[in-house]
């Protein structure tokens, strides 16, 4: 279990803190050793992932001494301390009220139960499976972070903070058993923060606890704990940047948090583009309190405040203008996700879309009442709804239902409550004549604001939102305690019993279900839970490469290819030393070919990921031939002599005209429909083997050998069997009998001018 070194770190660095009591016995000491243990451990794994990276000594090894050095430097200096004379807390339990032990028991309840899903479940997300896992086995074979030849850029120049961390723990645990703790950790960090920065807003011990429930329960938080998403992960590094402006008011006097602010801010900035939009306000809040009290001194605040972060992305930026002339965004993506225009009408546009993605009902008819009322606006204002120069990719507006999905479910009671708590601000006098408070509100304010002005609006915009639900909840849970004692009580219990769901009924993670579960899902299986389709076809793949023994593979692919399900399913029971390789790179990745000495790669077979394939690729003058295929994943094998495409084309001509005449022949005599009505994966993987039999032969070279025998074949079988097969998955009973009059059809064709065909290919 090497992979719990970097938490014992975690865990002595924390007492380091707490024992050298940097800051004002005032401030809570566990929670403030946690914030500087965070910073300090992210950090190290950036220095760490950077500097061994420029020696190619990203191994096993390394990173095992690296943390095994900062364990034994740690526990040196902590034998070497004089033991703390403060309290481990800066309260006692008497303090709190029942209420508030119950509302604890059950935040550690939740955060325990997604930490269990975090270590059973793996990563499945369809961004995780593209580029955000999936660079990290690239990383791993090459032995450092710098860029490779890839047809998924954004594997390349996506800000790797969050996967610089999962680096460490799966090399560590030669797996990637525990990936999803770094958002897991994100959660957990942002919750005890959150109740920080509330005391350092003025709440009593109540408050405090209001904002952790309001902060644990949020619903698109609980499903990001359990991933390999980088959302929460950006949001903790954001809310530790804001408690460090507010330590920093607080303790003027410590050098320690000017520095560690700079280092959060940092590596948020590593994290995702969103905390420079979000950090943004409150950047000015602290250079503004810097000014007032040090005037032009101030200065070497805002040098820390710049140099720090630079420093800490600078290999991420010098990589970004290597390959594409852009420090930030060398490709599309920056340019297609900022708002082309701005106006006041095009804010209240963008405002009301971005806020709409956490309105869904269940109801359809709540539904179109909420999208009338939105597009009487857009009327009102004279704006289209979907206007491009505010849509990603020109998308249109849509009001999604309520959905336990990391990438869209919304977060509608936490909005109302938010706007609510605004309401009651300037109702009560003791929440506006706090200064501190009104200051904080007014940079989270400004925050989303800044992000309504420079972004576009997408679908999935609820989960970038969420750092700003975090930041939220200080003020919310002030907010509340101000209010009648039972009205928050019942709205945190309410709060609670909302997040059950989003507990155990994860779209990809259920822990509760009729169905499956991910306790009694295999592992393998559970990657694809978003898409089971595709979990046969890889795993099928897979098996045909090992049996065969290559362990030189090379990748054909695209930017939104399934790539990481295929490393793991290579790397499965460590029975296959491989390299594995992306080939036919037509982007600017592929200057990198001759620095990893790819240039004449020479694979024993290729892999498609692309959907169907060409019945052959050439790759540096050798030829593969598609011995097998099943969408999305094909399987070439190199032609050494020529032979291969000859009887490739034979073997799978005559295994498709078995397959496709043994099942047309039970599908007729079915008088019952028995066939169809019995749907199991046994018969639905037989009708896929077969299209997929049929779908590997290369009809050009058919016709060659039989004029119009590869033209029928492609328009008549082929089409026929995709149409029977659909028609089984999706219950379609007219689709299903279409498919099988078409493959009726060529079958008798067949047996007429079967000698026809048995003479052509002797020929």
């Amino acid at each position: 279990m090497f992979a719990l070194l970097p938490a014992v770190s975690f865990i002595l660095i924390l007492i380091c803190f707490y024992r050298n009591e940097l800051l004002s016995s005032e401030i809570p000491c566990l929670r403030t050793s946690f914030l500087f243990a965070s910073t300090t451990c992210g950090l190290l794994v950036v220095l760490s992932t950077e500097i061994l990276g420029l020696f190619n000594l990203l191994t096993f090894e390394a990173i095992l001494t690296f943390w095994i050095f900062i364990i034994l430097f740690t526990s040196i200096y902590l034998f070497k301390q004089s033991k703390s004379k403060s309290p481990f807390f800066a309260f006692q339990l008497s303090d709190f009220t029942l209420s508030n032990k119950i509302f604890i028991t059950l935040i550690i309840i939740i955060v325990l139960i997604v930490g269990i899903i975090a270590f059973i479940a793996p990563p499945n997300t369809y961004d995780s499976m593209t580029y955000h896992m999936a660079r990290i086995p690239h990383w791993i074979q090459n032995k450092s972070v710098d860029y490779y030849p890839t047809n998924h850029m954004r594997q390349l120049y996506t800000q790797p903070g969050s996967e610089f961390s999962i680096l460490h723990l799966q090399l560590l645990n030669n797996g990637d058993r525990f990936a999803n703790f770094i958002q897991w950790f994100s959660m957990l960090g942002s919750i005890v923060i959150i109740s920080l920065i509330a005391k350092l807003l003025g709440a009593t011990f109540s408050g405090q606890i209001f904002s952790s429930v309001i902060a644990t329960t949020i619903p698109m938080g609980i499903l990001q704990g359990s991933s390999t998403q980088n959302d929460y992960a950006a949001a903790f590094w954001l809310v530790s940047f804001i408690c460090y402006v507010f330590l920093r008011s607080k303790n003027a006097e410590s050098r320690y948090i000017l520095f560690a602010a700079a280092t959060s801010l940092g590596l948020g900035f590593l994290t995702k583009g969103t905390t420079y939009v979000y950090s943004a306000p409150f950047i000015v809040l602290l250079l503004i309190s810097e000014f007032r009290k040090y005037k032009f001194k101030a200065f070497k605040s805002l040098s820390l405040i710049l140099i720090v972060p630079i420093l800490i992305n600078l290999g991420y930026f010098l990589r970004n203008y290597d390959l594409g002339k852009d420090f930030f965004s060398p490709f599309y993506q920056g340019k297609q996700l900022s708002n082309e225009a701005m106006s006041p009408a095009l804010f209240i546009s963008n405002s009301t879309k971005n806020l709409a993605l956490h309105l869904g009902a269940r109801s359809d008819k709540t539904n179109d009442i909420t999208k009338d009322l939105i597009l009487k606006l857009h009327n009102l204002i004279n704006i289209d709804i979907n206007d491009t120069r505010t849509a990603f990719l020109g998308m249109e507006f849509v009001l999604p239902k309520p959905n336990r999905s990391e990438d869209q479910a919304g977060n509608p009671l936490h909005l109302f409550l938010s706007l609510g708590c605004m309401v009651f601000l300037f109702l009560s006098k003791d929440l506006r004549t706090n200064r501190t408070l009104r200051s904080y509100l007014l940079c989270s304010i400004l925050s989303f604001t800044f992000f309504i002005l420079l972004v576009k609006w997408q679908p999935w915009h609820s989960r970038f939102h969420l750092s700003i639900f975090v930041i939220f909840c200080a003020f919310s849970g002030i907010a509340i305690s101000k209010s009648n004692k039972f009205i928050a009580i019942i709205i945190c219990f309410l709060l609670l019993a909302n997040s059950i769901p989003y507990v155990f009924r994860n779209n990809s993670r259920r822990i509760v279900s009729s169905k499956s579960t991910i306790f009694d899902t295999p592992r393998m299986d559970q990657y694809f839970s978003n898409y089971p389709s595709r979990a046969y076809p890889y795993k099928e793949a897979v098996k045909k490469i090992k049996s065969i023994g290559c362990k030189t593979i090379g990748q054909i692919s695209h930017g939104e290819c399934w790539e990481y399900p295929l490393w793991t399913l290579l790397k499965e029971n460590n029975d296959l030393d491989f390299q594995l390789e992306q080939v036919q790179v037509d982007n600017k990745s592929n200057k990198y070919l001759e620095k990893f000495g790819l240039i004449n790669y020479d694979p024993c077979i290729l892999v498609g990921l692309k959907g169907k394939g060409q019945p052959k690729q050439v790759i540096n003058n050798s030829t593969y031939i598609k011995t097998w295929e099943m969408d999305p994943v094909s399987i070439y094998e190199k032609d050494t002599d020529g032979t291969l495409a000859k009887s490739n084309l034979l073997l799978h001509f005559n295994n498709a005209v078995k397959l496709i005449f043994n099942s047309t022949t039970q599908i007729s005599q079915d008088k019952e429909n028995k066939f169809f009505d019995q749907k199991n994966m046994k018969v639905l993987n037989y009708l896929r083997n077969e299209l997929a039999e049929a779908q590997i032969i290369d009809t050009d070279e058919l016709d060659n050998i039989l004029p119009e025998l590869g033209k029928n074949f492609k328009n008549i079988v082929i089409n026929g069997l995709e149409l029977r097969a659909t028609g089984y998955i999706s219950s379609n009973k007219k689709q299903f009998d279409a498919g099988q009059k078409l493959v009726g059809q060529w079958l008798t064709w067949f047996i007429k001018n079967k000698d026809a065909v048995q003479k052509a290919f002797d020929k």
